[in-house]
């Protein structure tokens, strides 16, 4: 980072603007992603280099540090993520069979979890930007999809260490968490867990074919949603004017990321890659939120996640969805008698 002082001579020198910034994205860039780095070259004329670096080394706790540690300005992080650097009541974004549709995400981003979780990262080396939609997590596992309670019993289930809700939630359903292996359909491909979560438009290219694994089109077990981090220092050094474009840059990429993917179309592709999808019936989706009551309880009465839990359960309340996905029946995987 280059930074342009300005001053009255005999003044202490102030600092007041960049002239470059280092943005880290974890995989390749995407729309939102892209958006933003086009609205900022636009609004600042070319006046801000930008250094796009894709595929960030680390994972996710690794692109988060960078950002605190100044070694990159600005980051998409996943929200989870923020627990390792000490942020607290972030968790509950994750709540089971909560957040389940894009517009429940949309919700959350705009309103009230979304100002609670920015509000976290106060007194911190980061500043939160903005909240963003992110994939959905349906599980997918090995031998048939997971539909009922019983389905899960004794399955060995991939989650992730940063949020220990995910441990929880499998551990509800009568399965074993484990943080083995990178996380979603690969691990289950290789055999490395039998279960895991993923984002449907991964099937294809993590080599999902007729044999399985298979996927449960209408359970979503949680999001991963992502937030716009700045390096605080960075942030501060931004002149007025540059705030203003920094500011013009997240809505647009936000805006961007607002955008529904069409999952239909999706499983319509993977399908003729011989992806199959398991259909849980009402009786099992009720059965699966009641063997989570456990979760629900530790959450809202947790003083550090209360607040967080409460403000999702009154986004999903005000944008109801399953987040289920049509498939057609040549696409439906049904377990044998």
């Amino acid at each position: 980072m280059t930074v342009l002082l300005s001053g009255c001579v005999g003044d202490e020198s102030i600092a007041v603007g960049v002239d470059s910034l280092t943005i880290a994205v974890p995989g390749t860039t995407t729309p939102d992603q892209q958006a933003f780095v086009d609205r900022m070259t636009e609004l600042s004329e070319g006046s801000i280099s930008l250094d796009v670096s894709e595929n960030w080394s680390g994972g996710e706790t690794g692109i988060v540090q960078a950002v605190a540690s100044g070694e990159a300005d600005i980051a998409w992080a996943t929200v989870r993520s923020l627990t390792e650097l000490g942020i607290e009541g972030v968790n509950s974004i994750e709540a089971p069979l909560l957040i389940r549709t894009h517009d429940q995400q949309r919700a959350a981003a705009l309103g009230v979890p979304g100002e609670l979780i920015m509000k976290a990262t106060r007194d911190t080396d980061v500043v939160g930007l903005a909240l963003l939609p992110g994939p959905n997590g349906y599980p997918i596992a090995s031998g048939g999809a997971l539909l009922s309670v019983a389905d899960w019993a004794g399955k060995t289930v991939q989650v992730s260490s940063l949020n220990p809700i995910e441990a929880a939630t499998i551990e509800a359903l009568g399965a074993t968490p484990s943080t083995d292996g990178q996380g979603g359909v690969a691990d289950v491909v290789s055999g490395a867990v039998q279960a895991a979560t993923t984002d449907p438009r991964d099937l294809v290219a993590a080599g999902v074919g007729k044999d399985g694994p298979y996927l449960a089109s209408n359970v979503v077990l949680w999001p991963r949603m992502y937030i716009i981090l700045m390096n605080r220092e960075t942030f501060d050094t931004l002149s007025s004017r540059q705030h203003g474009f920094l500011d013009g840059s997240v809505v647009r990429a936000q805006d961007t990321a607002m955008a529904d993917p069409d999952l239909p179309a999706v499983a319509t592709e993977a399908c003729k890659e011989g992806a199959r999808y398991g259909v849980a019936s009402a009786d099992d989706l009720t059965a699966l939120t009641e063997a989570l009551q456990p979760v629900y309880a530790s959450l809202s009465s947790d003083p550090a996640e209360s607040r967080l839990y409460a403000a999702v359960e009154d986004a999903v309340k005000r944008n109801a969805g399953t987040g289920s996905f049509s498939v057609s029946k040549s696409c439906r995987w049904t377990p044998k008698d």
